[in-house]
C-alpha cells in the first residue's frame, strides 16, 4: 500500500516500486534489450518538435551536452526485496525532448516514445547526522536554482556492450543475442556506484568515505512525464564541516551547485511536506518522505 506522505504529493511523483527494508547490490539483477528501446514515433512532425526542444534548451544554455544514458523500459519485484530491472540505452538529448516537451500531449507521446532515462539520487547522512543538500545552478538543464539530494544518472559508456549512440527499438533475434552477452553484474555495478560517483562529483566527498549504499525506492517524476528515479541512502564517515571544506576546495561538476544546505535528520523527520514543496525538487521531497520511512 502507498503510505499516505506518497499520496498527498501524487502530483509530483508516483512510486514505481519501493521496500520497506533498504536492500544492496546483491538483490539486484538487471538485463539490457532492445526490446526496451525507445520507440523513434512515425511522424516526421513529432520528431522535429522533439528535435526543436533540444535545440531550443542547448541554445538557451551553453552548458548542456548530450550524452548516452539508460532508459528504464521496465522492472519486476520476484519477491518484497528482490528487484530485476529490464533497461536500453538512450540519450540526455531523446529525453529533453520527450519527457520534457510539453507541446505534444500524452496521446500523441505515449510511454514507449519516452526517453525515460534512469536517473539516481541519495539521502546522504554525515556522521553527525546532517543530511547534505545541493542548490542547483542556473546551468543545469532540470530544475535550476532548487534544493535537491545529490545525483545524477548511470552511465552507459561505463558498461561493456553498451558504447555507441542511442539504441533504436528493434525485434530482430540477432540483436537479442547480442543484448543477452551484456552483464548483470556489471549493470547493477555501475547502477549503484554511480550515485557514489555524482556524491563524489558533485560534492568533492572523498568515494572512500561514503557507504552502506542501499535502494530504497524507484519513482516517476510526474513533471517530466514519468522519468524513472531510483532513491538512495548513503552513510558518510565525515562531519558537516569536513563536508564543507571538502565542497570548498571544488568539485569535478562545480557548475551544476552554487551552495551546500544541510539539514539535521530530526529536522527532516519532522518538516511538513509543504514546507519541502517550496524549493526542493519532486525527486529530492520523494526520497526525503521515503527515507523517514524506513528510518523512523
Amino acid at each position: 500500500m502507498t503510505s499516505l506522505s506518497h499520496q498527498i504529493t501524487s502530483d509530483l511523483y508516483t512510486v514505481w516500486w519501493e521496500t520497506s527494508t533498504p536492500i544492496s547490490s546483491s538483490n539486484v539483477t538487471a538485463s539490457m534489450s532492445h526490446l526496451h528501446s525507445r520507440h523513434t514515433h512515425s511522424s516526421p512532425i513529432v520528431q522535429q518538435s522533439i528535435a526543436e526542444v533540444w535545440n531550443a534548451r542547448k541554445a538557451g544554455n551553453t552548458k548542456l551536452f548530450n550524452g548516452t544514458k539508460f532508459r528504464l523500459g521496465d522492472l519486476t519485484a520476484t519477491t518484497t526485496t528482490d528487484l530485476h530491472l529490464r533497461m536500453s540505452v538512450t540519450d540526455y538529448a531523446s529525453y529533453l525532448g520527450t519527457n520534457w516537451n510539453k507541446s505534444l500531449q500524452p496521446s500523441i507521446l505515449q510511454r514507449k516514445h519516452m526517453a525515460d532515462t534512469l536517473g539516481v539520487g541519495a539521502v546522504v547522512v554525515t556522521s553527525d547526522q546532517y543530511i547534505i543538500f545541493i542548490k542547483r545552478s542556473e546551468h543545469v538543464g532540470e530544475f535550476p536554482n532548487c534544493l535537491d539530494v545529490p545525483g545524477g544518472h548511470p552511465e552507459p559508456s561505463r558498461v561493456t556492450g553498451c558504447h555507441g549512440t542511442a539504441w533504436e527499438y528493434t525485434e530482430e533475434k540477432d540483436v537479442a543475442l547480442n543484448d543477452a552477452l551484456i552483464s548483470s553484474n556489471d549493470l547493477v555495478s555501475e547502477f549503484f556506484n554511480s550515485i557514489v560517483d555524482e556524491v563524489y562529483e558533485e560534492i568533492n566527498i572523498p568515494k572512500n568515505k561514503l557507504n552502506e549504499n542501499q535502494l530504497l525506492m524507484i519513482m516517476r517524476q510526474t513533471e517530466p512525464n514519468g522519468k524513472p528515479s531510483a532513491v538512495f541512502q548513503l552513510a558518510c564517515e565525515l562531519t558537516k564541516e569536513e563536508v564543507e571544506a571538502c565542497y570548498a576546495k571544488g568539485p569535478e561538476e562545480a557548475f551544476e551547485s552554487t551552495a551546500l544546505v544541510f539539514m539535521s535528520t530530526t529536522d527532516v523527520q519532522n518538516i511538513p511536506v509543504n514546507d519541502m514543496r517550496k524549493d526542493m525538487t519532486p525527486a529530492c521531497i520523494g526520497s526525503l518522505l521515503k527515507w523517514r520511512e524506513v528510518n523512523e
